[in-house]
């Protein structure tokens, strides 16, 4: 409890040996508090100046209680590996330790503590020379402070933002974002009051750059070596640009400080020196004992020896794998483009189908309608028939021919009557007739279209054979050329000239005819860096060794890819869609 609540209050540790009891306390009892002990005992270590034994003391820490549900604790645990691993320019480590610590705070919902995994992030981002990724992260820990309330944690981040804007030279960022700080904050800090000096004297105005250098020197919150250094040496080229009196004493103060920081350097060396004499007199403990285990390292060197070739022979079947999954994703393409030309055969035959249905409907009809009038045609000739064999039954009769005219006359007009009605049926006789020929020629030119559609989708079908075969003998071409062997070979950078770069530029155009023109017109301010990016990833070259081609980290690159894929899809993406999107490009 004492070691816990020393912790807290930032009391600064001397000795380990009641850690370590605890810790042998807690050994096989308690994994929760075991935990926890690890933890302390790290921080004992940290504060003792001895990095190597806090980094095992936490990562023993985690191994103490893997299932731990105190995410805040684990938050911690990350953070110390972090500041570790930071001083020691171990980035990649680094990254990968303040990623789990923001993930963790993230799960407790504890802002502040991600506020500060955030502020970890770009202090490291700065070291890595990653400045976009850097002011990202300061925007998002002060954002996030803010919300959870520590505006002191906020505005130290809004600082730190604003000092590294005057580091890179970003004075106008610099002014706008010290502007949204507190004055109460600004009187009373070092770093902040330097800012604005600092902004003063790039912008030609000696007199207040001056001012803001002194009251500076006077902060309450001024006690490193360093800031006291370089403000003292800015007062003293000041001073002498305007004339003053006090340049001398600001220049023997300046060297007060550089004499103050040989002495630490020098006790830094001191105490890193010691503790190599330590540890090689713990070696030479270790080598005493360590001709027992001769024979169990041979057995280890040789079951990592082929643990390497098993990993070797991995590495080239996940190549071919990775091969065959681009083929298979080309030939997938291929055939659904294929498929598409089919579904439109297939409706153009649908639409034929039905004409002719429509067309078998339509003669049915017809034939119908002519039966139906032929029928009506023979009962009026019929009708017609017996009314003449009734009229030359009533001619021989004299006595009745008086008595039969008005019966004739009728008779007659009756005739006349039918006989129109059959030449109207006569006239829809022929309208149906012209129908018939014209649905006929509608048939015709359909099987006429038919016939032109399957040409063109066998003409397309070989166009599209043809071009498969040309785009294989070409890619086969490109990843075979000698331009794309050297990259593949992980040159250094200093081989990496502007001709190389061309000549694999035409060796892709070569394949992939105007590929960077088509890649300018999908957006047109690409950097030089994205499209060295394009061109590697269009012959194969892993992530890892454009990492190491573009001298940056492959975080950095598969930012790159996700951002290229943003900016030629117009949408959000991964780095793996890019990579395919390049790839059938």
């Amino acid at each position: 409890m004492k070691t816990s609540a020393e912790d807290k209050d930032r009391v600064r540790h001397v000795s380990d040996s009641v850690m370590l009891r605890v810790v042998a306390y807690y050994q096989g009892r308690d994994p929760e508090k075991l935990q926890w002990a690890y933890y302390l005992l790290g921080r004992v270590y940290r504060d003792m100046d001895d990095p190597l034994e806090a980094s095992k003391a936490f990562r023993r820490a985690l191994k103490a209680f893997p299932e731990s549900p105190r995410h805040d604790l684990l938050g911690r645990i990350y953070e110390q590996l972090f500041y570790l691993y930071s001083y020691q320019n171990a980035f990649p480590e680094a990254l990968e330790m303040v990623n789990n610590s923001y993930q963790h705070y993230k799960i407790h919902n504890d802002s502040v503590g991600v506020a500060y995994a955030l502020r970890n992030r770009a202090r490291l981002y700065e070291k890595m020379g990653n400045l976009d990724s850097m002011e990202i992260s300061y925007r998002d820990a002060a954002r996030m402070a803010f919300s959870a309330g520590d505006s002191v944690m906020g505005y130290s981040s809004w600082r730190e933002l604003a000092a590294m804007y005057v580091r890179y030279q970003r004075f106008d960022d610099s002014e706008r974002l010290l502007a949204q700080l507190p004055e109460a904050s600004k009187q009373h800090n070092g770093i902040t009051l330097k800012n604005i000096a600092d902004i003063y004297r790039y912008r030609q105005q000696p007199d207040s750059a001056y001012h803001y250098y002194q009251q500076a020197s006077k902060a309450e919150y001024n006690n490193n070596i360093y800031l006291k250094r370089e403000i003292y040496q800015a007062l003293a080229d000041l001073d002498s640009v305007l004339g003053g009196h006090s340049s001398f004493r600001y220049e023997r103060l300046a060297s007060h400080c550089m004499d103050s920081i040989r002495k630490l350097e020098l006790a830094e060396s001191v105490r890193d020196l010691d503790q190599q004499q330590d540890k090689i007199e713990k070696q030479d403990l270790e080598l005493e004992n360590a001709w027992n285990w001769v024979f169990i390292c041979e057995l280890i060197i040789c079951l990592l020896f082929l643990v390497e070739i098993l990993s070797v022979c991995w590495k080239y079947i996940r190549k071919l794998l990775k091969s065959k999954v681009h083929i298979q994703r080309q030939w997938n393409h291929d055939r659904r483009t294929l498929a598409n030309v089919q579904i439109q055969l297939a409706d153009v035959r649908q639409q034929l189908l039905q004409s002719e249905q429509m067309y078998k409907e339509l003669k049915q009809t017809m034939q119908t309608q002519i039966a139906e009038w032929e029928e009506k045609e023979r009962r009026f000739q019929e009708s017609i028939r017996e009314k003449e064999e009734q009229i030359a039954q009533l001619r021989p009769l004299k006595k009745t021919v008086l008595d039969k005219e008005a019966q004739i006359n009728k008779l007659q007009q009756s005739l006349e009557r039918d006989q129109q009605a059959l030449a109207q049926s006569q006239e829809e006789i022929q309208k149906l007739q012209d129908l018939a020929a014209q649905a006929e020629a509608n048939h015709q030119k359909v099987m006429q279209a038919l016939q032109q559609k399957e040409k063109e989708l066998e003409a397309y079908s070989n166009l599209i054979q043809q071009s498969e075969e040309e785009k294989e003998k070409r890619q086969a071409e490109l990843q075979n050329a000698d331009i794309v062997a050297f990259f593949r070979q992980s040159p250094s950078h200093k081989e990496l000239t502007p001709a190389k770069w061309d000549a694999l530029k035409q060796a892709i155009e070569q394949a992939s005819p105007h590929f960077t023109a088509r890649l300018l017109d999908r957006h047109s301010s690409l950097t030089p860096q994205e499209l060295h990016v394009c061109y590697l990833r269009k012959v194969g070259v892993s992530p890892k060794k454009i990492a190491d081609l573009l001298v940056c980290s492959r975080q950095n690159i598969t930012m790159i890819r996700t951002r290229l894929y943003e900016k030629l899809c117009k949408q959000k993406g991964t780095a793996k869609d890019f990579d395919a999107f390049i790839a059938d490009f």
